[in-house]
């Protein structure tokens, strides 16, 4: 039976971030609420859920974490700030990507195997790493690393090596790679000429718009649906509001109606339904983390963010 899973965070009473699942709708506490701590990230691998994102420390450093059967794994040591973005799990191994800062104050962009961690950037420039796919022994890892002259770099690291997408004279991020049909999409965006930031994929290394470049659009990961090729994200109006949006081949369809922010991190389907998750914003401008089936939106968390989705066979 399929179950849908989202995966966020939700501000308690006394203003702490609780790490959150919500199965069918059904809130389950990931943390315990005495320290800030949220998911970013899920995959679904059958009957088996693992999330990735934060918990933060006494020290008050965030630590990145996986969870598996909701029990939290620690990747980091939490002597600086770290934390999850994205995870894929391939057979037995578990490979999670993210940022850590090291000893310069540098964020470093990350990857785990299996607990190992490696380096993508080299730390003198801020770097990170936000979504991982995996092809047999290859691993594809979507970024961004600032250059010498503080512009974002959209990047693609396959296991390790760096390939730029965007050229460094206009700002570029990455922000989700998958394999889909022996292919590799990265999504993302780049600054235009105008200097609009313009929903961007790459396909084997070349880009296409998904917006036009006349306001701001973003996109955060490549899914296949069925035959459909699909990215969520978001794409100002006319008046500059951030409308939570996703692209099915090529055609944008909204799903807010453009009167506050709202961003989609996620999408999935079951049967006939459509499944979208991510936040809108309240007209205090606070965050509301929903979950959309059709276009009609469920509150999971009142105050907080749905950043993650993905569908349990149990």
């Amino acid at each position: 039976m399929p179950v849908v899973c989202a995966a966020g965070f939700s501000v308690n009473a006394v203003g702490i971030d609780v790490a959150m699942l919500w199965k069918n709708g059904t809130a389950i506490p990931l943390s315990d609420g005495t320290a800030d701590a949220a998911v970013r990230a899920c995959v679904a691998i059958g009957s088996e859920l693992y999330l990735a994102g934060y918990i933060r420390n006494p020290a008050g450093n965030q630590v990145c974490t996986y969870w598996k059967h909701g029990v939290p794994v620690s990747l980091s040591n939490g002597s600086t700030n770290s934390l999850a973005n994205g995870i894929a799990v391939s057979g037995p191994d578990v490979h999670v990507v993210g940022r850590e800062f090291n000893r310069l104050g540098k964020a470093v962009a990350m990857y785990w195997k299996n607990g190992v961690p490696v380096p993508l950037s080299d730390g003198t420039t801020d770097g990170f790493a936000y979504s991982v796919a995996v092809r047999g022994a290859d691993v594809y890892v979507a970024g961004f690393v600032l250059n010498g002259a503080g512009i974002t770099v959209a990047t693609c690291w396959k296991n390790g090596t760096p390939t730029v997408l965007s050229d460094g004279t206009n700002a570029g991020k990455a922000y989700g790679v998958s394999i889909i049909g022996g292919d590799l999409y990265v999504c993302g965006y780049i600054t235009n000429a105008a200097g609009i930031v313009t929903a961007t994929y790459w396909k084997n290394g070349m880009p296409a718009s998904l917006s036009d470049g006349t306001t701001q659009a973003d996109a955060f990961v490549p899914i296949v649906l069925g035959s459909d090729l699909v990215f969520p994200g978001y794409m100002a109006n006319a008046a500059g509001v951030w409308v939570a949006t996703y692209w099915k081949n090529g055609t944008a369809f909204p799903v807010t109606d453009g009167k506050y922010d709202a961003e989609l991190f996620g999408i999935a389907t079951v049967g006939a339904d459509l499944y979208a998750v991510g936040y809108e914003r309240t007209a205090s401008s606070a965050l509301s983390g929903k979950l959309w089936k059709n276009g009609s939106p469920l509150l999971l968390a009142p105050n907080g963010e749905v950043s993650a989705l993905a569908v349990v066979m149990e």
